[in-house]
C-alpha cells in the first residue's frame, strides 16, 4: 500500500496571518516538514517495521532529530537577529517549533539540550536525568549508544566546553603549521657572526 501525504507546511489556521519576516524561514520549515513526514512514514510504513536493522526506539530517533534541527534553526535565526522576536514567538505559539526546548536553551547549562524529556525527573528512576546529560568522563557506561528518547550521545554543556577547547587547540595548531617560517634579521646576523668565528 502506497502512502501519499501532501502538506503545505506550515499550515496556518484560518484568519491567522504570519508576521513580517516569517517568509525568511518558511522555506526551511517546509523542508523540515517534508523530512518529518518521510521519517514518520518510514517509521509506520511497511507494517511498522520501518528501516531494516533498527528497533522501534531507533526509528523514533529520526523524528526527534528533525524536531531538534527545526527548533535549533529557528532559535539560531532569532539569536542572530535574522527573524524578529514576534516571528519567533509566533512559531512557538503555533507549535511550528518545540517551544519548551527553545526556552530551555536560553538557560545556562542547557544550551545543547537534545530534548525536554531528558531533563524531566518524572521520566527517570530516583528523579534523575538521562545519561546523555552526564559528562562523558563521568559516565559509568562507556559503550553508550545514545539515549532512549532521542538517540543523543551527549548534550552536556561540560562536554561542549571540552570540545570547544580541543577545537580551539586544533585550530591554533593548524594556523601555526600553515604560517611559513620567518627568520628575523637579528637572528640571521647572529648566525653570520657565529659562522665567522
Amino acid at each position: 500500500m502506497q502512502y501519499r501525504l501532501v502538506l503545505d507546511m506550515p499550515k496556518l489556521p484560518r484568519g491567522v496571518y504570519a508576521p513580517a519576516g516569517f517568509e525568511r524561514i518558511r522555506e526551511s520549515l517546509d523542508e523540515f516538514d517534508r523530512r518529518m513526514t518521510e521519517a514518520i512514514l518510514d517509521d509506520v510504513g511497511g507494517g511498522g517495521k520501518g528501516r531494516k536493522g533498527s528497533n522501534k526506539t531507533q526509528r523514533h530517533w529520526a523524528v526527534s532529530k528533525i524536531n531538534f534541527d527545526r527548533t535549533r534553526m529557528v532559535y539560531q535565526a532569532h539569536r542572530n537577529k535574522v527573524i524578529s522576536t514576534e516571528v519567533y514567538e509566533f512559531c512557538m505559539e503555533l507549535n511550528l517549533i518545540d517551544g519548551a526546548l527553545a526556552k530551555k536553551w536560553a538557560i545556562p547549562g542547557y544550551e545543547r539540550l537534545c530534548c525536554v524529556s531528558c531533563v524531566n525527573p518524572k521520566n527517570f528512576e530516583n528523579g534523575g536525568t538521562c545519561v546523555c546529560r552526564v559528562p562523558a568522563k563521568d559516565r559509568k557506561q562507556k559503550n553508550f549508544q545514545g539515549c532512549q528518547t532521542s538517540g543523543c550521545k551527549g548534550c552536556c554543556s561540560a562536554d561542549a566546553e571540552v570540545e570547544a577547547e580541543v577545537e580551539k587547540t586544533d585550530k591554533a595548531e593548524l594556523e601555526i603549521t600553515a604560517e611559513p617560517e620567518k627568520v628575523s634579521e637579528p637572528k640571521t646576523a647572529e648566525l653570520a657572526t657565529e659562522a665567522a668565528t
